[in-house]
């Protein structure tokens, strides 16, 4: 455990959902009266919970370091299709891909509604 997913200051290339496992999200934080800065935890993510659309809405780098908890299943959205499903305002029935997911038993009871619903893109999954 403790396997970075990314990290504070890099360049923003995924957008991530959690499928399994437990996030832990660390900042920089400068101590105001020595000046010094230290990692500390600000937030702990679950199974469902998504992050890294920060730095890719904004073309900015990433604000946070992910790390593993324990051992995490996740999807990974590059940014190009990140900016083509969540930019795009179409209104379209339930993709081919996600009635498949919902019969994939690691997938019962995941938050379908947290996956785009649009047209068809390209969804890597990594285990870490």
């Amino acid at each position: 455990m403790g396997r970075v997913i990314l990290r504070e200051g890099h360049r923003a290339e995924k957008f991530y959902l959690i499928i399994d496992g437990i996030t832990d999200v660390y900042k920089l934080l400068e101590n105001p009266v020595t000046k010094m800065s230290s990692s500390r935890l600000v937030a702990v993510l679950k199974k469902g919970s998504a992050f890294g659309e920060i730095a890719l809405l904004h073309g900015k780098r990433r604000t946070a370091t992910v790390t593993c908890q324990t051992d995490v299943t996740m999807l990974a959205i590059e940014q190009e299709d990140f900016v083509r499903i969540f930019m795009s305002n179409k209104d379209e029935k339930e993709p081919d891909f996600i009635t498949y997911l919902r019969q994939i038993p690691q997938f019962l009871g995941f938050p379908m509604e947290k996956i785009p619903h649009n047209d068809s893109y390209f969804c890597h999954v990594a285990y870490y």
